[in-house]
């Protein structure tokens, strides 16, 4: 795991920094799938369960992210982290990553149920398909004209 101190205390993960980064760039109707976007933009990538449960929890116990009903917004100090660099993409996650080092890591976990992120990537991958039931296999027609 990369850390962003180099001691045996606990330290950011770059995950955690893709997520911050994911959360201050979301912005669609549904914030699950708006995050999903925003992470695949910066790092070409899909964050796993593990990831989104463990960056959420951490950037909300570190005060960095709150919960505000369904959405997910970045603090006022989340806020100082998100606009300090002008740089895009990777770049921009990895100039974050090295900037939250001076912010303490406190552990905390944000519950998925299963199969919401799943979902969540459904909406962003498939916009206009995603409510639509999954399709039934078609009978043979031997026999049939």
């Amino acid at each position: 795991m990369i850390g962003a101190r180099g001691d045996d205390k606990v330290s950011w993960e770059f995950s955690d920094a893709w997520i911050l980064a994911a959360i201050g760039e979301s912005t669609r109707h549904d914030e699950l799938s708006g995050l999903v976007a925003a992470a695949d933009h910066y790092n070409h990538s899909i964050p796993t369960e593990d990831e989104v449960s463990q960056g959420i929890g951490r950037l909300v116990a570190s005060g960095l992210v709150t919960i505000v009903g369904r959405s997910l917004e970045p603090t006022p100090t989340g806020r100082t982290l998100l606009r300090a660099d002008t740089r895009g993409g990777y770049e921009y996650v990895r100039w974050l990553f090295l900037s939250m080092a001076h912010v303490p890591v406190v552990e905390g976990r944000w519950d998925l149920l299963p199969g919401t992120l799943e979902r969540a990537y459904r909406r962003y991958a498939h916009p206009f398909t995603w409510w639509l039931p999954p399709l039934r296999r078609r009978r043979a027609t031997h026999g049939r004209q």
